[in-house]
This record gives C-alpha cells, sequence and structure tokens, in this order.
C-alpha cells in the first residue's frame, strides 16, 4: 500500500465534529488551561529572549492563572516546591518547556483520546510542571506572590467586575 502523509493525516486525524460531538465541559475546561499553560509558557520563552524582566513577570502570572485553572478543573491539589536555588545546576527553563509540553500532550490523551485512564498522569505532570516553575522562580529571582499580585491587578482591569466575557478578552483594557 502506497499512501502519502497528508493521505495518511486526512484518514487518520480526529475530527473536530467528532472532538465536539463527544466532549464534556469539563473536558473542554481541562485542555483549554493546558493550552493556555503552554501557550504562555512559550510567551514566557520570548520575553526571557527579550531579556523583558516585566514582561516576563505577567506571563508567569499568566501561567499562574491556566496552571491554578487546570488544577481547578482536575480536582487535583499541587504543592509548591521548596527550592534552594544553591542546590540547582541546570537552567531550569528547559525542564518548564518540557514538562508543559507533557501536561498538554496527557491532556490531550484524556480528552481527545477519550482515555479516562490519564488522569493520574495528568496529575503527575502537573505535580513535575509545578517544581520545575518553582525552580525557575527561584533562579530567575522572581517570587510566585508577585506573579499572582501582577495577575490580579491585570485581569482585575481586564475584566469589569471580574466576569467574563470575549469582548473584554478582546478588547485588553488592561493595555491601553
Amino acid at each position: 500500500m502506497s499512501i502519502t502523509h497528508p493521505e495518511l493525516v486526512k484518514a487518520l486525524a480526529k475530527s473536530g465534529a467528532d472532538i465536539c460531538s463527544t466532549m464534556e465541559a469539563s473536558e473542554a475546561h481541562i485542555l483549554h488551561m493546558a493550552v493556555g499553560v503552554s501557550g504562555e509558557v512559550l510567551e514566557l520563552l520570548g520575553a526571557i529572549v527579550e531579556d523583558d524582566r516585566d514582561n516576563a513577570l505577567e506571563e508567569l502570572g499568566d501561567i499562574e492563572f491556566y496552571f491554578e485553572g487546570l488544577c481547578q478543573g482536575t480536582d487535583a491539589v499541587i504543592a509548591r516546591t521548596v527550592v534552594d536555588p544553591a542546590t540547582l545546576t541546570k537552567d531550569p527553563f528547559t525542564d518548564v518547556l518540557i514538562q508543559a509540553g507533557n501536561v498538554l500532550d496527557t491532556a490531550k490523551k484524556l480528552v481527545i483520546y477519550k482515555d479516562g485512564s490519564k488522569m493520574p498522569a495528568l496529575r503527575i505532570e502537573m505535580q513535575r510542571f509545578r517544581a520545575k516553575l518553582d525552580e525557575f522562580y527561584a533562579l530567575a529571582e522572581f517570587t510566585h506572590e508577585d506573579a499572582l499580585a501582577g495577575n490580579i491587578t491585570k485581569l482585575s482591569k481586564r475584566y469589569e467586575g471580574l466576569s467574563y466575557s470575549d469582548n473584554a478578552a478582546q478588547a485588553r483594557a488592561d493595555k491601553v
């Protein structure tokens, strides 16, 4: 049998219609939060490359927002890791990137492939992500508290009365 890669993808990729017809709201939330974590980690990478500490702190706040949403969506209680920077020997940001990918991939298997057995694995990946993110905080000399406070300030400006709307998300009143 001879098949091209585009033909293979067309034949095997689960259709959006099939995904939507079987996805529950709780699963959509988990996937949304996992996508958010990964996307914000990549934005943090951009801030690091640009040596923009203010933006890096903002992206850390956004990561914390999506991570908290993921914890709420999975009923996971993820403890922060106490880190001694003196014991860290390598750049933890690469590990943050890898762990964000692992969180997203495991969420995909849980939600898209409908593999309920992946929930414990997702919680393990979330704990690993939290640990690596805490290592990053320690080495980059950012504080978790500053990231949360900045995120609260930003999103309180963006969403009047702390009420979500697509219009407010697009208008970004905090950026004006």
